[in-house]
């Protein structure tokens, strides 16, 4: 019996760091100053015991226009989409290629220039990151929310410059 009520007060703590540790990713840090563009929100992944770790939700936050490349995101496909985009360019009644020939696209290419055998071995969906680059003047903040909604993404993100620090570790 004792066993029994241990069990149940372990995993009722163990759902309670869960929703715990789920606030906290959600959350935005007070001190941040940055305000948010839009989020991701990424489904549970499902354990072999059959229960899903928690929805995470990240924020995308919206940086000055100097600090990211205009007219360029990556995106990334969710699995049954990946082959939309052969047909960007072709007449097409999909609401994701209709929207891409609308931002007047000028070049769409794998991230991963590797070609991918099978499925197994891209555990992470690398082969499914595109970058997309067009010529239409809107922000790629506002194309990365619009592209959210579409069930066929996975995520978009504007393609942020890189800068190096001039800083010296000081642990010779």
């Amino acid at each position: 019996m004792k066993i029994v009520v241990l069990k149940n007060i372990l995993s009722t703590l163990f759902i309670f760091c869960l929703i715990l540790n789920a606030e906290s990713q959600n959350s935005i840090p007070l001190d941040s100053g940055k305000q948010i563009a839009y989020t991701i929100k990424m489904a549970g992944i499902q354990l072999p015991d059959g229960s899903f770790t928690p929805v995470r939700i990240i924020p995308i936050y919206q940086l000055s226009a100097d600090q990211y490349f205009p007219n360029t995101i990556h995106l990334k496909l969710k699995t049954a989409a990946k082959d939309k985009l052969q047909s960007a360019n072709l007449v097409n009644t999909d609401p994701l290629v209709q929207y891409l020939n609308n931002l007047s696209t000028s070049s769409i290419h794998a991230v991963d220039d590797r070609k991918i055998i099978s499925s197994d071995q891209d555990i992470y969906g690398v082969s499914r990151i595109y970058e997309l680059t067009y010529q239409s003047d809107i922000d790629p903040y506002d194309v990365c929310k619009i592209l959210m909604n579409n069930p066929d993404i996975e995520y978009a993100i504007p393609v942020f410059k890189r800068f190096t620090y001039a800083y010296t570790p000081n642990d010779l």
